[in-house]
């Protein structure tokens, strides 16, 4: 699996994020990859005209952080953005920390309370 997202604000590029996946070349269970993990995810929050990145990332850093279970990190773009990536062991460990984070990031960037997500 080859996944490529460019994401730019204002016709210039903001991120690139890049993923390969190659179970056939490298065994995901392998220390360093995702070793005991079944799901690996990522959320990016961008905006643009809002500054405070690296608050929304530490938030959303902690929010990871304070989650048992979860493994993962948490950086702020160079302008626009964060990027979280974070790993798990199950779908509703994944549905649940992906629910925290938007609420974390929508309270940060938007000022908005948390509302009911819907449930697919």
């Amino acid at each position: 699996m080859d996944l490529k997202t460019e994401v730019f604000l204002q016709e210039k590029p903001l991120m690139l994020n890049r993923t390969r996946i190659t179970p056939y070349l490298r065994d995901p269970s392998q220390m360093g990859v995702m070793e005991d993990f079944n799901y690996m995810a990522s959320l990016s929050v961008f905006a643009g005209g809002f500054a405070d990145w690296e608050k929304v990332a530490k938030a959303l850093q902690q929010t990871i952080d304070e989650t048992t279970g979860i493994f993962g990190g948490v950086s702020a773009l160079a302008r626009g953005g964060c990027v979280a990536r974070y790993l798990t062991r199950s779908t509703p460990e994944l549905s649940a920390i992906n629910s925290r984070l938007w609420f974390v990031a929508r309270r940060h960037v938007l000022g908005l309370a948390p509302f009911p997500m819907r449930k697919y």
